[in-house]
């Protein structure tokens, strides 16, 4: 409910209003547009529907761009995040939430055993695993989705101070400087970013990230043609 209607207005918004005045603006006229054909708008609407990115650009309107490889870079992380509000949902119809309540803890438990010695060894550590964790480059994202959850799990018993967010905040950029980042980002991101938001809580009517996130990569593509 959150995350389709925002994404498939995205997509029309991006295929026949930003996408055509990019287009313009990179010598390609409102006629000779791309709207049909194997990467016209149309399809870049139908191959994209459901929410897994099968095509990344429209024709060559951003051919010239300094980055020509999507026209909307942002759109990626919603298929797996979709994977995890899904597998959340059943999780919460099974009662794992009130009943097996150790459930999503041994879930992000495992989750972050496959995160840990595939970062630090490879996949070929486990010849015989299974793929979907082993060799998916979404498994850094959807540990650190279960690890939210955990943290959504034990918010009564915490209490997040500035101290403790600045020195969590302090790890980090230690670890993007010095290495190691990548190895713990599934598990200090979502700490940080949830005991910050706690500090002080804003009131808003919409969801304002959200709309933000998805437009800000077609929208840096219009601007690096505006400005040239």
């Amino acid at each position: 409910r959150r995350i389709f209607p925002g994404f498939w207005a995205c997509l029309l918004v991006t295929a026949f209003l930003i996408g055509p005045i990019i287009g313009f603006l990179n010598g390609i006229s409102f006629k000779e547009y791309p709207l049909l054909g194997d990467t016209g708008a149309v399809s870049y609407i139908t191959n994209n529907f459901f929410i897994s990115i099968k095509q990344h650009n429209i024709g060559s309107i951003i051919e010239k761009n300094a980055w020509p490889g999507s026209l909307n870079g942002s759109l990626w992380s919603l298929h797996p995040e979709i994977i995890c509000y899904i597998t959340l949902a059943i999780l919460g119809l099974s009662g794992s939430f009130s009943k097996s309540k150790w459930l999503v803890f041994l879930i992000f438990f495992i989750l972050g055993c496959f995160h840990l010695l595939i970062t630090s060894f490879g996949t070929e550590i486990f010849p015989k695993s299974p793929s979907f964790l082993v060799f998916s480059k979404n498994t850094p994202y959807i540990t650190a989705f279960f690890a939210g959850a955990c943290i959504y799990k034990i918010r009564e018993n915490l209490t997040p101070t500035l101290q403790s967010v600045a020195f969590l905040g302090l790890v980090i950029a230690m670890l993007i400087k010095f290495g190691g980042f990548h190895v713990m980002s599934p598990f200090l991101i979502p700490m940080f970013l949830l005991l910050a938001g706690s500090l002080k809580q804003v009131s808003l009517s919409n969801d304002l990230s959200y709309g933000v996130y998805i437009y800000s990569f077609p929208l840096q593509q219009l601007l690096i043609v505006t400005g040239k």
